[in-house]
């Protein structure tokens, strides 16, 4: 019998991300917690079949895609909320997206005046591939910095 056996290298990245929000600290983390729904994109999913992004606030919630019947991803779990402060949560990368590894994502949201400060740590570990952390910094980067900070900076408050 013929054996399919691999070893990979054991590797560890560190993305931190800032990205400076012309908002104030309630409406940044209103805009992230209760309107997620509102502005994640349909080109951020990775299951073609998926509706919508899902967040449970809570510690042991979820990040999901949810589609038709029994389709989606689970992004994360939320292993803990501070409101107004921060979320950190763990999740998984399969090697259909880059990995094997596992993430913890941390966002901690800080006022600055009248902006908000959104502060994005992204720690993987496993034997994910050489481009993926440019991968999951570019993603960061269009989620967080183009279509997260654009839905924020344009809600219209009646």
């Amino acid at each position: 019998m013929k054996k399919n056996v691999s070893v990979e290298e054991f590797k560890v990245s560190t993305i931190k991300l800032g990205y400076a929000i012309d908002a104030p600290l309630t409406r940044v983390w209103q805009a992230f917690t209760d309107d997620i729904k509102k502005w994640w994109r349909k080109d951020f999913f990775g299951n073609s079949a998926s509706r919508e992004m899902v967040l449970e606030l809570y510690p042991g919630g979820r990040l999901f895609e949810k589609g038709d019947a029994n389709t989606g991803i689970l992004w994360y779990h939320i292993v803990s909320v501070d409101d107004f402060k921060s979320i950190n949560f763990a999740g998984y990368l399969f090697p259909s997206f880059g990995g094997p590894s596992n993430s913890y994502l941390t966002l901690d949201f800080q006022a600055d005046g009248k902006k908000t400060i959104l502060k994005v740590t992204d720690i993987q570990f496993g034997a994910f591939n050489r481009e993926t952390p440019g991968f999951i910094e570019d993603g960061w980067n269009r989620i967080f910095g183009v279509a997260f900070r654009e839905y924020v900076e344009n809600i219209r408050i009646d």
